[in-house]
């Protein structure tokens, strides 16, 4: 509809709708991303959640500094005991050509 304008309003439910959520967004300000994480409490506390969230900004920023990089080779910065669990954790979904 011309003249139109649209934003996103956040609306929080206090519940979980997913075990973990990613939810990111652009942030057409300043070009960067903004996102929040949700989570199940009964399964993750915040301090898990927190690592959680700085391995991936680790990974993110890896893959934006050599966009060639393949994503598991950014996992090793996460530790060799959270690659192993990445890794194994991965072999049961269906792979999906880079």
């Amino acid at each position: 509809m011309p003249g139109l304008t649209v934003s996103m309003e956040p609306i929080p439910t206090g519940t979980a709708k997913f075990d973990l959520f990613f939810n990111l967004a652009p942030d057409e300000s300043d070009g960067s991303v903004m996102g929040e994480i949700e989570c199940a409490t009964d399964l993750f506390d915040r301090s898990t959640v927190e690592q959680i969230a700085a391995r991936f900004v680790r990974v993110v920023e890896q893959v934006v500094a050599d966009p060639s990089i393949r994503t598991g080779g950014a996992f090793p910065t996460a530790g060799p005991s959270t690659t192993r669990g990445i890794t194994s954790s991965t072999r049961t979904w269906s792979r999906v050509p880079a």
